[in-house]
């Protein structure tokens, strides 16, 4: 062996061992860096005390020829260490801040100021499969920064050289991403460093950035939280929820005891009103700011959630606003020295600047039902997108678009980032720059997503929000991750996967799919695996496709090309069985095999009139599908002629049958259960199903025609049905808008959900709360709202 062939093992050993020991060596606080470096160089630290009298020390002939090496890897495992042992302090949030900067940073946190310790320079940090955290609001101004008005150089990963002639709109994010050039490990030119190696492999939860996603699929991460069926308890029927564990807000939430009825959620005057469920007598209400969109409810423990759409002039924590954007915007130095901004958006008027709206979260204590009290308020730039709450913890994902020229250096700040407001310091401050993140597969548009973290347990723990530069259309959340789903153009959909424990959240993945993606039902978790359909669209038609992602969201196995001409109306995943919907003519329902993750197959496929809009499990055999009936008219097109029900038997999913069909009127006839799986009810146990409908039918067979939109509608109102496998579907009841008749004299106050407590079922609408008997579905009592 050659001296140069040892020289090469000793340093690969010596690479293994240093990697081994940074998970258990634990190292007085007293020894530095530095100190390691004189100690292994025979160097006597500086201003220290003269060493005792005796022998020199003797340094292994090893170690003599191998000090620069040995020096430098021990400064990596300290390094590497001090961030495994001392990881929360350093990495603040998901974005590392040294320590002479935390303490700046948590004090930037309290004020509501940005960190003006921040470097001036352009490095990101890089995290997990090449996502960066910004350093500084300079880096998020340039990302922001037109096309036309900004050429930014790209820099090649693996030599740091520019691109040649290489600008944003020039080079793929394949090609090369927004940094300088990631800092390399002495021991091992070219390769990340231990600390960035430990960052990714915390972020990523094991998964290496790099590697084929075949050698990825053969030794799957441990099974996660998925698709577990979701039923209701013996007391009272739990909201229709996608993933057991994990919350979805609704206009309506019960505990068993009590109903909060979220009422007016589009207007001017929007209010929660809680009602005891055995008295129906009205215990209190609460009055609410203006609303402008999204409303809804969640109740954890005595814990009441109101979430509005507002305008930003409805921010009562403005003040802090003025004094964060000063210290990094020029046009406030400009103003400071006598100056006149060229701009004029200065804070006091800047609020016309940023997004249409927020999404403020609202929290009460509802311990005494009688006195609610609001105990925290928390706003967050942007339109709302969707939230969840799991182990109590809610998770609001907004959308907030930049409409200020971020390559003007008088636009203020809070033009071009992400301000949250809270009631804990009664202020408002610009999302720090650390916390925003770019991903290289998520096309850079002037728009944020959003993404908060609340403590539902502890309301005085403060909020941890992140943003990441591109858009969110849908989410999907399993017990560990909240994947983030978003088109621009609609050829493609970027996916982000956020790792979630409590109010920790870290970006950890970044991928893109083909098509589009339908909605939440699209996606799902299971075994390690994020599993998505989407319809693909070009000049010659469309196709659907369903993707198997690992947790880096690297494509381990695909189903390409279904029914060509069809797009996708539904899908649903039980365990390892995928079961999709598409539509052009009929129905096909399609049985996906997703046992072996790299090989998905189609299992089998079904064709029937309609198509289904909304699939439910009963068991891991059955389905329901709620959806539109359709027939063929004389001139031989596909015309809608009300809706249908169906039992979907996959018990064999080489054969799947339809073995129960429903119809519910003719054209003209809907549903909201149908699009908002929310409205749908489902009772497993007493085999009932509801859901809020418009019922129009032919009145005279001889003069009307089914497919005619002068359909009268004979019924408006709730209806609940119950169900078997033996014995389909009939009517159980129907509860009519107001109370009485049809329901078709109270079309303005619509039924828009139904709740079952005890042996009581409720219907709400925005005027109405009626309870029935599900003894004779006789009413037992009302309240008005």
């Amino acid at each position: 062996m050659t001296d140069s062939d040892k020289k090469m093992e000793n340093m690969a050993w010596l690479q293994e061992k240093f990697q081994a020991e940074t998970e258990r060596i634990e190292l007085p606080p007293s020894l530095t860096s530095q100190a390691l470096l004189h100690l292994l160089e025979d160097v006597e630290p500086e201003e220290e005390s003269p060493p005792p009298q005796g022998p020199a020390k003797v340094v292994h002939p090893r170690w003599g020829n191998w000090k620069p090496w040995a020096a430098a890897a021990a400064i990596a495992l300290v390094a590497a260490t001090a961030f495994h042992q001392f990881g929360g302090s350093l990495v603040a949030n998901g974005n590392l801040i040294t320590s002479a900067s935390s303490s700046a940073a948590s004090a930037s946190a309290d004020s509501g100021k940005p960190d003006e310790s921040a470097p001036g320079n352009t490095a990101f940090f890089s995290g997990a499969a090449g996502i960066s955290y910004a350093s500084d609001y300079s880096q998020v101004r340039t990302l922001l920064a037109p096309k036309e008005s900004e050429r930014v150089e790209y820099y090649q990963e693996e030599t740091g050289e520019p691109a040649s002639g290489a600008t944003m709109d020039g080079v793929s994010p394949e090609e090369g991403m927004l940094k300088a050039p990631v800092p390399t490990n002495p021991l091992t030119a070219g390769e990340p460093t231990p600390q960035m190696e430990e960052e990714s492999a915390a972020i990523s939860e094991g998964d290496a950035a790099t590697g084929s996603a075949s050698e990825k699929s053969t030794a799957p991460p441990a099974p996660m939280a998925g698709n577990a069926l979701v039923t209701g308890d013996a007391g009272f029927t739990a909201a229709n929820q996608q993933v057991a564990g994990v919350e979805e807000s609704d206009i309506v939430k019960t505990d068993g005891d009590s109903l909060f009825i979220h009422t007016n959620t589009a207007s001017s005057t929007p209010e929660v009103v809680i009602v005891d469920a055995s008295s129906m007598e009205k215990l209190s209400t609460i009055t609410l700011e203006p609303s402008y969109g999204a409303s809804e409810l969640y109740l954890w423990d005595e814990t009441l959630v109101v979430m509005q759409t507002e305008a930003p002039s409805a921010l009562p924590f403005q003040k802090g606003i003025s004094e964060a954007v000063a210290s990094d915007n020029k046009s406030y130095q400009k103003a400071a020295q006598g100056e006149t901004p060229s701009h004029s958006g200065m804070a006091e008027s800047n609020t016309s600047y940023r997004d249409a709206f927020v999404i403020s979260a609202t929290l009460f204590d509802v311990s005494d039902r009688e006195q609610p009290k609001e105990i925290r308020r928390f706003e967050q730039d942007g339109s709302y997108v969707s939230s969840r709450v799991s182990d109590g913890t809610l998770y609001l994902v907004s959308q907030k678009y930049v409409w200020g020229d971020s390559s003007d250096e008088d636009t203020p700040l809070d033009e071009l980032v992400p301000v949250t407001g809270d009631s804990l310091n009664q202020a408002s401050q610009l999302l720090e720059a650390q916390s925003i993140v770019y991903c290289p597969d998520v096309e850079i548009d002037p728009v944020y997503t959003v993404v908060s973290a609340l403590n539902l347990s502890d309301c005085q723990q403060p909020a941890n929000t992140k943003a990441v530069l591109g858009s969110a259309d849908e989410i999907y959340m399993s017990k560990d991750n909240l994947y983030l789903a978003g088109s621009s153009d609609g050829s493609s959909t970027n996916l982000v996967r956020v790792a979630v424990e409590d109010s920790d959240i870290h970006f950890a993945a970044t991928g893109k799919v083909p098509g589009q993606v339908l909605g939440q039902f699209s996606m799902d978790e299971s075994g390690g695996y994020f599993r998505v359909a989407s319809t693909s669209f070009s000049d010659s038609g469309t196709v659907n496709n369903l993707y198997v992602l690992d947790q880096s969201l690297k494509q381990v196995g695909s189903v390409e090309g279904l029914a060509p001409g069809e797009s996708i109306k539904s899908v649903r995943y039980l365990g390892d069985t995928a079961y999709v919907v598409t539509f052009r003519e009929v129905d096909p329902l399609f049985a996906i095999d997703l046992s072996t993750p790299s090989k998905p197959k189609v299992l089998g496929q079904l064709k029937t009139p309609g198509f289904s809009e909304y699939l439910h499990p009963v068991d891991s055999s059955t389905l329901i599908g709620f959806g539109t009936n359709t027939t063929v008219a004389e001139n031989g097109a596909v015309m809608e002629n009300g809706m249908k029900l169906s039992l979907f038997d996959v018990s064999d999913p080489l054969h799947p049958k339809e073995s129960q069909v429903f119809y519910l009127g003719n054209q003209g006839s809907s549903s909201e259960g149908k699009e908002n799986h929310k409205a749908f009810f489902y009772d497993g146990q007493r085999g009932q199903i509801g859901f809020p409908a418009t019922i129009a039918t032919q009145v005279d067979k001889d003069k009307a025609d089914p497919l005619s939109s002068q359909n009268e509608i004979t019924f408006s109102g709730y209806l609940l049905l119950d169900f078997s496998k033996e014995d389909g579907f009939s009517i159980a009841a129907y509860f009519p808008n107001g109370g009485e008749g049809n329901g078709v004299s109270a079309l303005g106050d619509r039924i828009r959900r139904g709740v079952r407590i005890g042996e009581s079922f409720y219907t709400i609408s925005g005027q109405q709360l009626i309870r029935y008997s599900l003894k004779d579905y006789e009413q037992s009592g009302s309240v008005a709202l």
